[in-house]
């Protein structure tokens, strides 16, 4: 083998060795299962390079994902419509807002797609100068595993939704003569916002659930990237302080190069802002969705409203505690506490993790104290590592805390009024 190509060979096996465990090999089945879905036009996720991936207006998916954005948006008036003409009713008003938030959804979901060449290529030529993640292949299936594990929860989750509806619609709404029409009916009951103003078809009706189907999916699809995304990223920082702290054992007998991990920590501060960047909107997004759907439950409960204020009319008063109702309603909480609980979790320990090493720092000696490590804590301390919501607010315990803190005062004021 000539030197040439022992050097290609060499650099292309470095660059694997770098980029393993990377991002794109980190949220990459995420991608892949949210395409298959139909919710995410990016093209060649089925490859484990991301230099052949890219988005193109003229790719299959992208003829189907902008004429359903079209699509949404139509939709969408056609409820605003019915709200102004029918009245404004809590039922309608949550499928506004389920609506306008898959909307919303899309929106920014396309742009991560338009700009992903863009952010890819960033995140890639950071990570090249990165030392290569501690035991990546264990990151990259414990990232998995979580995906899998939500997806599979959503799924159980939105059966039991379609189960609901069909049991409300068999109970409360399908007539003795209409048995025959029993797929009819329940799309007149559950649409009947849209079918007031435009003329029944069985394939509107399947537009309907497809949309439905995706909706919900998509809201889960956003929650697993920003929580895939602050584990790669917490990773990332937990082998910055392995190596810190192997390099401050050795201090004892050697001063380490401060020099080299300020320059290190300085990457990782680039590449979380560069991934910031593009990710912020999911953050604001899964963050108000699940936040207004828990306070909007939980006010219900505490308040001793029945559930048929909720969702249905007084048919489902006799029929609340049957086991598909019961079953969805615990069931779709309880997802959504422990869903929106894993991505405060994830969030606010990347902050944590990436300010572990100044306890560390501030025990050094002074004799060992030096210029250079004082511009390392100084680095650390001043440099705020953690996702953001739109830039509004960041994500550390302190933010959760005053979340928290926030909902459960109002919910006691709305409760006294």
């Amino acid at each position: 083998m000539s030197p040439e190509m022992a050097w290609s060979s060499n650099s292309v096996l470095r660059e694997k060795r770098l980029l393993n465990g990377g991002f794109y090999k980190t949220i990459r089945l995420t991608l892949l299962t949210s395409r298959f879905a139909g919710v995410l036009p990016i093209s060649g996720l089925t490859n484990h390079s991301s230099k052949l991936t890219r988005y193109t207006w003229k790719s299959f998916y992208s003829l189907i994902y902008v004429p359903r954005l079209l699509l949404q948006v139509l939709l969408f008036s056609y409820l605003l419509v019915d709200l102004i003409r029918g009245g404004i009713s809590i039922q309608k008003l949550f499928v506004c807002k389920y609506m306008g938030t898959f909307i919303i959804e899309s929106i920014i979901t396309l742009r991560l797609c338009i700009k992903w060449r863009t952010m890819i290529t960033e995140v890639e030529a950071i990570e090249r100068k990165l030392p290569p993640v501690n035991k990546p292949r264990k990151a990259v299936f414990v990232a998995n595993l979580t995906m899998f594990a939500i997806q599979l929860c959503w799924a159980v989750c939105h059966w039991l939704y379609l189960m609901f509806l069909a049991k409300m619609t068999l109970i409360c709404y399908l007539q003795p003569d209409d048995a025959d029409s029993y797929i009819k009916s329940y799309l007149l009951v559950n649409y009947s916002w849209l079918y007031d103003q435009i003329r029944f078809s069985y394939f509107s009706g399947l537009i309907l659930q497809v949309f439905q189907a995706q909706a919900s999916f998509i809201s889960n699809f956003i929650t697993i990237l920003v929580a895939i995304t602050s584990m790669y990223l917490r990773n990332r920082f937990q082998t910055f302080n392995r190596i810190f702290f192997q390099r401050q054992h050795k201090s004892r007998h050697s001063k380490p190069s401060w020099m080299e991990l300020q320059m290190y920590y300085a990457r990782l501060t680039r590449l979380a802002c560069v991934v910031n960047d593009y990710i912020h909107p999911f953050v604001f997004t899964t963050f108000w969705s699940d936040l207004f759907f828990i306070s909007f439950q939980t006010y219900y409960t505490l308040n001793k409203l029945t559930l048929d204020n909720f969702y249905f009319n007084k048919c489902f008063e006799s029929h609340r505690f049957d086991k598909e109702s019961v079953a969805f309603c615990v069931y779709y909480f309880i997802f959504s506490v422990l869903k929106l609980s894993l991505v405060w979790f994830l969030a606010a320990e990347l902050h944590e993790t990436s300010r572990k090493p100044l306890n560390a720092l501030y025990t050094v000696s002074s004799k060992a104290y030096t210029v250079e490590m004082q511009r390392l804590m100084t680095q650390i301390y001043r440099n705020k590592i953690c996702l953001s919501g739109l830039n509004l607010f960041d994500i550390t315990r302190g933010t959760i805390l005053t979340i928290m803190a926030t909902i459960l005062t109002y919910e006691l004021v709305l409760l006294q009024i």
